[in-house]
């Protein structure tokens, strides 16, 4: 089973939904199939208007891969405990990071004062 096929194709986005725009198209999905692109839509984010991506350099048209199989879509589940618990740990950790530079911060100066008396 071959895992990949090269293309020989480089693309380089402004906007990185234009991107998954084109690439889907490279691989013969409609653009708008893609669970990326449909939630940028509902967020009102990246481009409206796929047909007015400006493309530069080869026709992307020839050498489309036709049997490209998408992978199977897992459906990732978030609870709100999970999302607190993931909001606290961060919580803890930026605390730790912002007391751990106060404390460096009052040594040095208190080292420095010593230093230099």
């Amino acid at each position: 089973m071959e895992l990949g096929k090269k293309q020989g194709r480089l693309v380089l986005p402004a906007v990185p939904i234009a991107c998954e725009a084109v690439c889907s198209r490279l691989v013969n999905i409609e653009p708008n199939d893609m669970p990326i692109i449909k939630t940028a839509r509902q967020m009102d984010f990246g481009c409206k208007d796929f047909d007015r991506i400006e493309i530069k350099g080869d026709d992307l048209t020839r050498n489309i891969c036709t049997d490209f199989e998408p992978a199977e879509l897992i459906p990732i589940r978030f609870s709100l405990l999970h999302v607190c618990r993931s909001i606290a740990k961060q919580g803890v950790f930026l605390t730790k990071s912002a007391i751990k530079k106060h404390i460096r911060e009052v040594f040095l100066e208190l080292w420095y004062s010593l230093k230099f008396r």
